[in-house]
């Protein structure tokens, strides 16, 4: 009996050593420094293939440096209520061969990645009426009597909500450290891939000021192609005048790199 309870005991322990070896954690050092959280998960799913998924959250904050200086603010009633928050999500799922197997050692990988990043600004301007807004200004709104009548002008907030969307995919070299059969060190050298965003952005003013959108429109997109000429590719931006909005999207596409260091523990 005491065989049988010593074998069982150890095929137990067998068992459970090989099963844990399958599954490692890892932390993506690179992406702190970018004020990002990023957890990688991989399983072996073969002798010396492993599948695996990181997904990465920017902590949602203000980027100190989006602020126009003072002597490019001059309407600016303002520039302290110019706010901005930042925030994103990464996802990229891949698959790796090891040629020594067991997730160790050298790796050939290949990976997808989709990632969505947010910015959310507002700023308090001053804003010249036209003859045709002015004329169309509701005496019974909340906003009429912040109207100064002799100039035509009024102090408004404007939301500005920028979105940039990533998916690609590509190669990845990397060598992967497997220290005392628990703790992992992954360094992912180089990577190369390609990408495909689409930016946009959407401007709305707050209340109901019957402001003409849609005459804006293509004087912004003048600006934001003469800004987007000396780009690869040279991108072109599209704006759209709503009722209530006025929308800008880049469509473009770029070559890419991949470099990572992350450590972790299998299991």
């Amino acid at each position: 009996m005491k065989k049988l309870i010593t074998l069982i005991l150890l095929t137990a322990i067998t068992t459970s050593s090989v099963f844990a070896q399958k599954n490692a954690v890892k932390l993506h050092l690179e992406s702190l420094f970018l004020g990002a959280a990023n957890i990688g998960y991989e399983r072996n799913i073969g002798d010396k293939i492993t599948a695996g998924v990181n997904v990465g959250i920017f902590i949602p904050r203000e980027i100190p440096f989006y602020s126009p200086a003072e002597d490019t603010a001059a309407n600016y009633v303002d520039t302290d209520n110019l706010k901005n928050n930042f925030k994103g999500l990464m996802i990229t799922p891949e698959f790796r061969f090891y040629p020594k197997g067991n997730g160790k050692g050298f790796y050939l990988g290949g990976y997808l990645k989709y990632s969505s990043y947010k910015l959310a600004t507002f700023q308090t301007s001053t804003y010249a009426l036209s003859d045709d807004e002015y004329n169309s200004l509701d005496p019974n709104a909340e906003y009429y009597n912040d109207v100064n009548h002799t100039t035509k002008e009024i102090d408004i907030t404007s939301n500005i909500d920028y979105k940039l969307k990533q998916f690609g995919g590509g190669l990845q070299l990397g060598v992967q450290w497997l220290i005392a059969d628990r703790f992992v060190i992954d360094w992912g050298f180089i990577g190369f891939g390609y990408n495909v965003f689409k930016a946009s952005g959407e401007l709305t003013i707050e209340g109901d000021i019957p402001i003409e959108y849609p005459k804006y429109a293509k004087d912004a997109e003048n600006e934001i192609n003469k800004g987007l000429a000396d780009l690869p590719g040279s991108p072109k931006a599209t704006v759209v005048g709503k009722d209530n909005s006025l929308k800008a999207s880049v469509p473009f596409a770029t070559p890419g790199l991949r470099s990572f260091l992350s450590i972790g523990l299998k299991f």
